[in-house]
């Protein structure tokens, strides 16, 4: 995997294994959201049926899992 902006990069070389339990991926996707948005106190009201977050929730997930082997990056700090 690499991901880059103009010439600063960081490629991931390693073994992907895929997991398409969705009780998994559904756990994965809640702990991420934990992780980046923070513990909320309350639950926030449910989406607008119709709407973006709405079908976003909605949709099947997967998990990708990857056990990485080598990283290489040029200029990232």
């Amino acid at each position: 995997m690499c991901v880059e902006k103009t010439y600063v990069y960081v490629t991931l070389k390693g073994t992907v294994t895929l997991d398409e339990d969705p009780v998994t991926a559904r756990a994965d996707y809640e702990r991420l959201g934990q992780r980046y948005k923070g513990t909320l106190e309350a639950a926030p009201p449910p989406p607008r049926s119709g709407s973006a977050t709405s079908d976003l929730l909605s949709r099947e997930r997967v998990s990708i899992h990857v056990r990485i082997d080598k990283v290489v990056s040029n200029r990232l700090r």
